[in-house]
């Protein structure tokens, strides 16, 4: 199908054939998931609101939410796209991999997945552990002490 494209910024026609190319292929075989959840990650980087998007795409905006975020992320991508996660875990690899913690990116996709919210949640406690010693470090009270 071909639509004019002569309306709206350009961001706002990226915005537009994204969703209409997603939407064609959705019905039909064509994208994978890796593929839907980076266009719905590009139609966000292009200035479309969550609720755009859920409109366009008929979509939750949890499940909006979700996939732009694994859509920014490889690992995350490649993971749901194998089929070794669903989607939401896919977004909990997302957050370790946005964060820059390979090691937690990988001991996730090497989980079972009835033992990944269990290691996903201790994962997030080590993280905030570090975080709060790191912060104590540089505390001028912590300072003081030494």
């Amino acid at each position: 199908m071909i639509y004019p494209d002569t309306e709206g910024s350009d961001k706002a026609r990226a915005v537009d054939r994204i969703g209409k190319q997603i939407t064609a292929n959705r019905h039909r075989e064509g994208l994978t998931a890796a593929q839907h959840t980076r266009g719905v990650a590009q139609m966000l980087e292009f200035g479309a609101s969550i609720t755009k998007v859920s409109k366009t795409l008929a979509m939750d905006k949890k499940d909006v939410k979700a996939q732009a975020a694994v859509g920014k992320a490889e690992a995350a991508r490649a993971a749901l796209d194998a089929g070794q996660l669903d989607l939401a875990h896919a977004a909990v690899v997302a957050e370790f991999e946005e964060a820059g913690d390979t090691e937690a990116v990988e001991k996730l996709l090497t989980t079972r997945p009835y033992n990944f919210d269990h290691v996903a949640e201790r994962l997030r406690g080590l993280r905030e552990e570090r975080e709060a010693y790191a912060r104590a470090m540089v505390s001028p009270v912590f300072r003081n002490q030494l």
